[in-house]
């Protein structure tokens, strides 16, 4: 049980040096990031707090958010159902999706909202193909020409990026079996772990990386078998890269780790509630994880109505957490997005491939057709705008 005064060096000690303290804006994202204890550094010694938010639907399309139904694969899989029905002709399709659902006109509009952080959910088909083979560009080497693309814009735009391994090959089978002992669990870790190790070698030395979220909500692995494995492989590729762990155990035998929680149990449209639901678990649940002596970033949470957003991004600020909110954009999901595109709906298991091209070309971009969600804009750029206070 975690005390009173446990709680109290909580929110304070991440927060308290006698070393410098960089504001949000000031940030660098041309200097490498390291864990120092709770807190993260640059290679000038300041004290960063990465204040970010999430390009979900971009490279992992999830149909709840993107206006999309799909009657054959589900959620996350719309590359595979494009892939059954047009065959090659898929990858226009989606080349079409991520260059409109993302451009560089948004990586600037999120500088200019205050941020200093992107968060990239990526798919393990980002660079390869169905049957695990490398996709390639004209050169024949790996094709990272999405993954550069965005940590060029943002290195330009003064963000840095974490990239984040938001589906595994073989998650749509079965999302557990990844955190198993058995012999087809293990395949797949080691499948993620040379992703990994070919990813890490590629960004070696890069700063504009701030870490790797290496798996997003996993099951805890026995022994963090999972982890571990992905741990190795990112060292092998990059030995001084910030490696982000999720729904892990402490482990003694990792250095400059920073541990990610997602938090979607404040959503209440009442305020009075979501304090509650936060004095109740949640506090005492991210002190316990702080208190391990790592960094911790909020890698994923929502709430509803201003006052809310204020509120809980003022516990986050004073316990001296990075954070990145779901999500930038959404098609017509109200309060998940920063941005709603006008709402359409694409079925990917019928509908033509003129008629999805069409919408894909035309509906996608946020220059056009879409809605702000002022209010929550301006609780969260304010949040992110805040230097913490200095409790020396």
């Amino acid at each position: 049980m975690v005390t009173d005064i446990l709680r109290f060096d909580c929110a304070l000690s991440s927060v308290s040096s006698t070393r410098s303290m960089t504001s949000f804006t000031a940030a660098r994202s041309d200097q490498a990031l390291h864990c120092d204890g709770r807190e993260l550094r640059n290679a000038s010694d300041e004290l960063v707090m990465l204040r970010g938010i999430n390009l979900g639907g971009w490279l992992v399309t999830e149909n709840w958010m993107c206006g999309l139904s799909d009657s054959i694969n589900g959620q996350r899989f719309a590359r595979e159902t494009l892939e059954r029905r047009f065959g090659s002709e898929a990858r226009v399709l989606m080349q079409t999706w991520e260059s409109q659902w993302i451009t560089a006109h948004d990586v600037s509009k999120i500088h200019a909202l205050g941020f200093n952080m992107i968060r990239v959910p990526f798919s393990w088909r980002t660079l390869q193909h169905a049957d695990g083979s490398w996709v390639r560009d004209a050169a024949c080497n790996v094709d990272f020409s999405r993954l550069d693309w965005i940590v060029h814009e943002a290195r330009v735009h003064h963000l840095y990026v974490i990239l984040d391994l938001h589906v595994w090959d073989s998650q749509q089978k079965d999302y557990q079996l990844i955190s198993r002992y058995a012999d087809e669990a293990q395949a797949s870790q080691a499948h993620a772990a040379a992703l990994w190790h070919t990813i890490a070698s590629h960004f070696k030395g890069n700063n504009t990386i701030a870490g790797f979220d290496v798996v997003n909500e996993p099951n805890g692995s026995p022994a963090n078998v999972l982890h571990h494995a992905l741990y190795e492989a990112v060292r092998a590729g990059d030995p001084g890269r910030i490696v982000i762990m999720e729904s892990v155990s402490w482990d003694d035998r990792w250095q400059n780790v920073m541990y990610s929680m997602h938090e979607y149990a404040c959503m209440s449209e009442d305020l009075l509630a979501n304090k509650a639901c936060w004095e109740k678990q949640e506090k005492e649940r991210l002190c316990t994880q702080l208190n391990r002596g790592a960094p911790l970033y909020i890698g994923e949470f929502m709430t509803n109505k201003k006052e809310s957003w204020q509120w809980l991004l003022a516990q986050f600020n004073n316990m001296g957490l990075s954070w990145s909110p779901w999500t930038y954009k959404t098609v017509n999901m109200g309060g998940w997005g920063l941005y709603n595109v006008k709402k359409f709906r694409v079925d990917l298991s019928h509908d033509s491939f003129e008629t999805i091209l069409s919408v894909f070309s035309s509906r996608l971009c946020t220059m056009n057709n879409v809605s702000a969600n002022k209010l929550q804009i301006s609780a969260i750029s304010q949040a992110a705008s805040e230097t913490c206070q200095d409790n020396t």
